[in-house]
């Protein structure tokens, strides 16, 4: 999954993550009609990238240290992307 390649603007920053997830740190995701758990693993993908923007955790990581299912980690990312936050590609 890769990162949606929005444009950087005062609104947020550009940030890759692992599982081939990118996206763009903005603040619009508390704005946007999405469940808690899409913010949830939102803010944690944003939270374990590197200073390139770069994770990789596993879905089953996410999941863990979320106290979320596998099943509802995998509907959030669902979820992320159905909305424009992340892109998924092949790694």
């Amino acid at each position: 999954m890769k990162l949606w390649q929005r444009s950087v603007s005062h609104y947020g920053q550009r940030i890759k993550t692992e599982m081939g997830l990118s996206m763009t740190y903005d603040r619009r995701i508390f704005e946007a009609d999405l469940p808690h758990r899409a913010i949830a693993v939102y803010l944690y993908l944003q939270n374990r990238a590197d200073r390139n923007g770069t994770c990789y955790p596993a879905i089953g990581t996410i999941a863990r240290e979320l106290h979320l299912s596998v099943s509802t980690v995998k509907r959030a990312i669902h979820d992320l992307e159905a909305n424009g936050f992340i892109r998924k590609t092949q790694r």
